[in-house]
């Protein structure tokens, strides 16, 4: 017997759906049967049945953990909410769910949170969960550099792609300078408009196509920010560093853990509100803490 789990985002929101199931043979077959259906428990619950079922031929040994070790997680809320507003605004849908798409999507998050920079890049994902949170593998650098030429090759099908939903969304929530005067078929003319009114990316050359994309799609989360927090009393850069300082606390109990994230008030709480983004309460324990923090290193020859 086992939890089945399952992950679903829609419109920003993510939905999790659990079920009882268990693995039987059949005609020689392994085949897989439901129980039964447990959606409406909490994520606490669940993890405590996980536990149970983990320790099943041994639930005595539950009862001979003396200590609960308790650690200071990465600072995931940050990251869960520029998750969410970048599912709400169709870049994660146009970068795909790949390894070379959720690399991508990290160098956006990467140039909010901080400058941007590759070795900079590696060292936050260690400290803000960007592994666990966006359920990538560990990566380098370099690995971060070979991104850039991946979407260097993609530049120009991720740019039809967003200039398609955007005029598809009745919300216009992913702004694209002149996105409403441009021809429809012409979706090169809004991101030349961007470019001539961002002169900080420079001209458009051979291998830096993937880091102006980086740019532009960095300044549109920048700007749906602005405007949601314009009531917040705070800049964008002042939000982003408050969620910076939301930190998930690692629970480990014999050799389950799982981490919690406070369900913040106060300013970051505020944030949080009229952002939409709602953070989950607990999340799978982070493996080998020290070990991903190690493979988290800058390669270089």
């Amino acid at each position: 017997m086992y939890i089945d789990t399952s992950k679903t985002t829609i419109n920003g929101k993510t939905y999790y759906r659990y079920l009882f199931r268990e693995s039987y043979r059949e005609d020689g077959k392994v085949k897989n049967r439901t129980l039964g259906k447990i959606s409406k428990c909490s994520e606490e619950e669940v993890a405590a049945m996980k536990l149970a079922l983990k320790h099943k031929k041994n639930l005595a040994a539950l009862l001979n953990i003396e200590e609960v070790e308790l650690h200071d997680g990465p600072r995931l809320g940050v990251v869960f909410a520029l998750k969410a507003l970048a599912e709400r605004l169709g870049i994660s849908k146009a970068l795909g769910s790949s390894r070379e798409g959720k690399l991508a999507l990290w160098q956006v998050m990467a140039r909010l949170i901080g400058d941007g920079s590759h070795p900079e890049a590696v060292r936050m994902a260690a400290s803000y969960g960007a592994c666990e949170v966006l359920e990538l593998e560990s990566f380098s650098a370099d690995d971060l550099s070979t991104n850039l030429v991946w979407l260097t090759e993609h530049q120009e099908r991720l740019e039809r792609q967003l200039f398609k939903q955007n005029s598809a969304n009745a919300r216009q929530e992913l702004v694209l300078e002149d996105v409403i005067t441009m021809p429809q078929d012409k979706p090169e003319h809004v991101f030349q408009t961007f470019r001539e009114s961002h002169p900080e990316i420079g001209p458009v050359e051979a291998g830096i196509g993937g880091q102006e994309l980086v740019i532009m799609l960095a300044c549109n989360i920048e700007r749906l920010l602005s405007e949601l927090w314009k009531e917040c009393d705070c800049t964008v850069q002042q939000g982003i560093d408050e969620l910076g300082a939301i930190r998930s606390t690692i629970v480990t109990i014999g050799e389950a853990s799982c981490q919690k994230i406070p369900q913040s008030t106060g300013v970051a709480g505020k944030l949080l509100a009229a952002a939409g983004v709602t953070l989950p309460s607990t999340i799978e324990g982070k493996n080998n803490d020290a070990e991903g923090e190690r493979q988290l290193t800058i390669k270089r020859d």
